[in-house]
C-alpha cells in the first residue's frame, strides 16, 4: 500500500513540477524516470549502459510481453532525422535499452506485436533498402535487410 502511495505522490509531483521529473513511465517492474541530464533510470538507478533521451517526455508505444515491458521512446533529432527512437526493456531482472535506432527517413514506423514478438520496418534514409526488425525479450533485436520496392 505504501508503494502505491509513493508512486501516486511521485506522479503528482512530476505533473506539477516538470523540472523535478522530466519523464515518468510506470512499468510492471518499476518506474522509469529521467534525471536532470535526461539519462534514463529505473527506480532511481541508471542503466548499466547509459541511455540519454533527447526528448524524454515522448513515449511512442508500450508493449507488455509475458516477461517484460518494452517501451519505444521517440528520439526527436529535428527535421533532419525524425525517426530515431530508443527501445527499452524492463523485466524482473532489471532494465536494458537500445538507444538511437531508426533512420532519417520521413516514413513513420508502426511497430506491431505478434504473440511475444514486436516487429517494425524502416526504409534506409537513401531509400535503397528496407530494414525489418524483430524484437523478443529472450533474444533482443534482430534485423534483416531487403532491397526497396521500385517506385512507379
Amino acid at each position: 500500500m505504501k508503494q502505491y502511495f509513493a508512486l501516486a505522490a511521485l506522479l503528482i509531483a512530476a505533473v506539477q513540477a516538470p523540472a523535478f521529473a522530466q519523464m515518468v513511465q510506470p512499468t510492471r517492474f518499476g518506474l522509469l524516470t529521467t534525471n536532470d541530464q535526461q539519462m534514463l533510470m529505473l527506480d532511481g538507478q541508471p542503466f548499466e549502459q547509459p541511455i540519454h533521451l533527447a526528448q524524454p517526455d515522448h513515449t511512442m508505444v508500450r508493449f507488455e510481453l509475458k516477461a517484460a515491458d518494452v517501451i519505444f521512446f521517440r528520439q526527436d533529432k529535428g527535421s533532419d532525422c525524425p525517426q530515431k527512437f530508443a527501445v527499452v526493456e524492463v523485466s524482473k531482472e532489471g532494465a536494458k535499452g537500445l538507444p538511437d535506432l531508426g533512420s532519417c527517413s520521413n516514413t513513420a514506423i508502426q511497430p506491431w506485436r505478434e504473440d511475444q514478438v514486436i516487429r517494425f520496418s524502416l526504409p534506409e534514409a537513401n531509400s535503397s533498402a528496407v530494414i525489418h526488425y524483430e524484437y523478443q525479450a529472450s533474444s533482443g533485436l534482430t534485423q534483416t535487410q531487403e532491397p526497396a520496392a521500385p517506385s512507379q
